[in-house]
């Protein structure tokens, strides 16, 4: 990123003083033109949500333009962005600025319910809470009231999820995700909650506040005294004496440095997930109840005693290797079966290579020591597609196109990029060579599939992006990438005929599996996944694909229908943010989308307020006993 010193520079000649224009017609323009080009359902939210872009969009241009400030200026961006309803759609200001309380809640049979409270509220006299409590307001408002208010800058497209959302964004709030509360930065929060037996009571809590706020070009100098009590006076000088002098005439060297430190944070606006990883005051030992996070490692449930879970223990040369997969796996005792476990907290392992091999060697112990297999996605923000078609191919056994998830693009650089690359790796530079004869057998595998598919994003791209490509399948990338990670193995362990060799048959003794074998879950047992509305974009992909195979069973919640790949703009000009768009649109088999929509499971599974009091210690048997009742496992 330029220096935002640098931008300021430019914009003392663009627009005169920085008072007269927060934001000149050029940025409107570029922002507004990048978000349309890129954003691939607008389309399909024209028709749900009843507007026309067009029309919009000129409403939002002039707003852009007649902001005062640069609080009204990112509020105004947060608002264009939360009109699209989109989990994957957020903005990133410039700001490390982030406040909670020390208590966690999640939303329920239709009620706010606190479900994990920190030690310090523990100990607090005013404030006696209970995990199973009921939080009915704050600060005045009711949890109804703070859903219409926040709806608008933070929806996700689903209702269901957006009201569990909220909670989350009540309680824990990030400037640089959502530039609306700090227009009421108090000290001291005033909550309501009530009692399980209908009794009220209020507390006051103080906010844990941490980082560097949002700069307000505006009101510059009243930021000063906090930011810079920690900077040398020398370090200051030394930056002060080499400030132009354009800048001595607007600035002190106060006001100068604390610019300064705001350009420092700009890395923060680089993290796009949309992940609800908090941290909470208090002491874990102290604390009463079970936090709720997205990509978890751990399920958010427990196994019982009786059940005799054995955690999954691979050889001691793949410890380190599944450790970096970061999937949890096991297997359980359930009435005479025995029951394969495997947790998926999101498809982005720790490394994408040792997820590959670890992968083969977790399915191929499930496959051999267990009667049907459970698995757990539930809290998955998604990932990538090529670790998601992996575990769904190990499911499956074999991709099938016609039954595949597609996706049509806003065409851009980068997507084109991957297939090119993809492409230069199957080039033979001399075809008598036997060590690349293997790239001659991929290219006619997957070379005209490769070609065809970037042939329609090249077509979409020629036309400006104003209209999304014909569908592609990105199944064909993860194939073929998984047809390279294994080849380096394949050349030193197998014989010509792909039979393991002597060091090959030493390795697969070592590890307890073939490296190069292919593994998948027999096809005769039972898979049930359990999903939830906290799932998005690969945690919907993945068990929409599933289902379309006819392969698993789902059970749980809609997921939050964040249908689409997601991608970063990065704006650069005089008020410079970061923001994510999704830019394609995922096609289930019947031409059904997902964005908005979701997956629904066949099984309908809820928790409860009850589940949430005993820290969901009873939800994996009341599961397991809907299960049986539908006589969907033996």
């Amino acid at each position: 990123m330029r220096s935002l010193i640098i931008v300021l520079f430019f914009s003392l000649f663009l627009s005169g003083p920085l008072h007269a224009q927060i934001a000149s017609p050029i940025e409107v323009d570029s922002f507004l033109e990048t978000l349309e080009s890129n954003y691939a359902p607008m389309t399909f939210k024209e028709g749900r949500y009843g507007f026309l872009w067009s029309e919009k969009r000129a409403q939002l241009r002039e707003k852009l333009l007649s902001a005062r400030s640069t609080h009204e200026f990112y509020l105004i961006v947060s608002e264009v962005l939360g009109d699209l309803q989109d989990v994957h759609v957020s903005i990133g200001l410039p700001s490390s600025y982030q406040k909670s309380l020390p208590f966690q809640t999640v939303w329920v049979q239709g009620k706010t319910i606190v479900n994990y409270i920190g030690d310090d509220i523990v100990r607090a006299e005013d404030c006696a809470l209970e995990v199973g409590d009921e939080m009915v307001r704050l600060d005045g408002k009711s949890i109804s009231e703070w859903h219409d208010i926040l709806r608008p800058y933070v929806g996700t497209g689903n209702a269901r999820t957006d009201l569990n959302f909220l909670t989350h964004n009540l309680l824990n709030r990030k400037e640089a995700r959502n530039a609306l509360f700090y227009a009421e930065d108090n000290d001291i929060a005033a909550l309501e909650f009530s009692r399980e037996n209908g009794s009220l009571f209020r507390c006051h809590l103080k906010w844990k506040k941490v980082g560097l706020p949002m700069l307000d070009l505006q009101t510059i100098s009243p930021l000063n005294s906090e930011r810079l009590s920690g900077l040398a006076e020398n370090k200051q000088s030394l930056f002060w004496s080499k400030t132009p002098d354009i800048f001595k005439k607007y600035y002190s060297s106060d006001d100068m440095m604390t610019l300064k430190s705001l350009t420092n944070t700009h890395h923060e606006m680089l993290n796009l997930d949309v992940g609800l990883r908090t941290s909470w005051l208090g002491e874990e030992d102290n604390s009463e109840g079970k936090k709720l996070e997205l990509g978890a490692k751990e399920p958010f449930f427990e196994f019982p005693e009786e059940f005799k879970f054995k955690p999954f223990k691979p050889h001691l040369l793949m410890k380190p290797i599944w450790f970096l997969t970061g999937l949890n796996a096991g297997t359980f005792e359930y009435e005479g079966q025995r029951v394969g476990f495997l947790r998926i907290p999101s498809y982005v392992p720790l490394d994408l290579l040792s997820a590959h091999l670890g992968l083969k060697n977790v399915i191929k112990y499930l496959n051999e020591n267990s009667d049907w297999l459970l698995v757990d996605q539930t809290n998955n923000p998604g990932g990538y597609v090529a670790f998601s078609d992996w575990i769904i191919k190990a499911f499956v056994g074999e991709i099938e196109d016609v039954k595949h998830m597609k996706f049509k693009f806003r065409s851009n650089r980068n997507v084109m990029s991957m297939y090119r690359m993809l492409q230069g790796q199957l080039e033979v530079e001399n075809d008598q060579d036997e060590d690349e004869n293997y790239k001659i057998d991929l290219k006619k595998r997957y070379g005209e599939k490769l070609e065809s598919e970037l042939g329609y994003l090249a077509n979409a791209f020629a036309n400006k992006g104003l209209e999304l490509s014909a569908e592609v399948s990105l199944s064909v990338i993860s194939e073929l990438t998984s047809e390279l990670i294994e080849q380096p193995f394949k050349k030193y362990i197998c014989d010509e005929d792909g039979s393991l060799n002597l060091v090959g048959m030493a390795l697969e003794y070592a590890l307890g599996f073939n490296p190069v074998g292919q593994y998948s879950y027999d096809k005769n047992k039972p898979i049930v996944m359990f999903i939830n509305e906290m799932d998005f974009s690969g945690g919907d992909a993945t068990p929409a694909i599933l289902q379309d195979y006819g392969r698993a069973t789902l059970v749980g919640v809609t997921t939050g229908g964040a249908g689409g790949s997601v991608s970063g703009i990065q704006h650069g000009l005089r008020n410079s943010f970061s923001y994510s768009v999704t830019q394609s649109l995922m096609m289930r088999s019947s031409g059904q989308l997902v964005e908005n929509i979701g997956v629904q499971p066949e099984i309908p599974f809820e928790l409860s307020v009850s589940d949430v009091k005993e820290e969901f210690k009873n939800v994996l048997p009341r599961l397991l006993k809907t299960l049986k009742k539908e006589q969907v496992i033996p």
